[in-house]
């Protein structure tokens, strides 16, 4: 690290800095870790900036420039830097493979709107996990959500700018956090460009659909088919389609009620996406379940 550094600044004298890098080694491991995922954002097309640019084109903020944009940001969240492209923020985080402590509450502040600001409000998370490893850690943080959901998934939730107490957890998804992509460094040019068309991916893929106002029952509806749109991998929509499907499924073999429901559910996604779906093999092979692959 010390021989790279050097050879930066007699590369690049009029370069300054834009983190400073502590004494300690959990903090000199906390400078790598943010540099490089900016380094990996570079590479794909990210431009490196310690401000924020009143423009569309990508560019990555590293995790401690972006505290002082942004009020409000709890001491112990994990976020390496905010993302911003095309009128969007994404928290980006290096996992590694899969198992670091998260701070589910710290995470959230993130998306405060009470405490922080509207404008500077994150749209989403960006999860960057080994290479080789997508499905694996996947399944590891559906399952962890999957048996909390209930308070997980709730609408409401304390915002305070106050430390909190450091936690030991793994990684857990809130209802909060919007979005949640998961990639590698290998899938991460593919993943921006499905990231960045999502929306309109969403808006075009159904036709003579009509929007729902509710991610956790889907994104579009031709009545009796409501229809999860998942192009980008967005782990936080595997959970809304599980957990919703699997509602259904109880409702229809607890009582009579259950046979009157017309209600069906389809998922579409990309062939390579697929394999998190053996997760739960009742709601694969629901009968109200059905599921479409976007063609190359």
């Amino acid at each position: 690290t010390v021989a790279v550094l050097k050879k930066g600044r007699e590369l690049f004298p009029e370069e300054k800095p834009l983190i400073s890098i502590g004494g300690n080694v959990q903090s000199r491991q906390r400078i790598l870790q943010v540099s490089r995922m900016a380094a990996l954002l570079e590479r794909n097309g990210v431009e490196i900036s310690g401000e924020w640019y009143d423009m569309d084109e990508p560019h990555f903020i590293p995790s401690a420039c972006w505290r002082e944009i942004a009020p409000g940001i709890l001491s112990t969240t994990r976020f390496a830097g905010m993302l911003i492209a095309y009128g969007k923020k994404y928290a980006v985080y290096d996992i590694g493979d899969g198992t670091m402590e998260w701070q589910v509450r710290a995470e959230s502040s993130l998306f405060y709107t009470k405490y922080g600001k509207y404008e500077t409000r994150a749209d989403g998370m960006i999860l960057i996990c080994n290479n080789g490893m997508r499905e694996e850690v996947a399944k590891k943080i559906i399952r962890q959500t999957m048996w909390s959901r209930k308070q997980l998934l709730k609408d409401r939730y304390a915002e305070t700018d106050k430390p909190i107490r450091y936690s030991r957890s793994p990684i857990k998804l809130r209802k909060q956090y919007r979005r949640v992509y998961l990639t590698t460094p290998e899938q991460l040019q593919i993943s921006l460009k499905r990231i960045y068309t999502e929306e309109e991916d969403i808006a075009n893929s159904v036709s003579d659909s009509e929007p729902l106002n509710d991610r956790e029952v889907g994104d579009r509806v031709v009545w009796p088919v409501r229809y999860f749109i998942n192009p980008a991998y967005d782990i936080l929509k595997f959970v809304y389609f599980f957990s919703t499907v699997k509602s259904l499924i109880s409702l229809l073999e607890s009582n009579d009620i259950g046979a009157r429901i017309e209600v069906q559910y389809a998922m579409i996604l990309y062939k390579e996406d697929t394999k998190i779906l053996r997760m739960y093999p009742d709601v694969v092979m629901s009968e109200r379940v059905t599921f479409y692959l976007y063609q190359s």
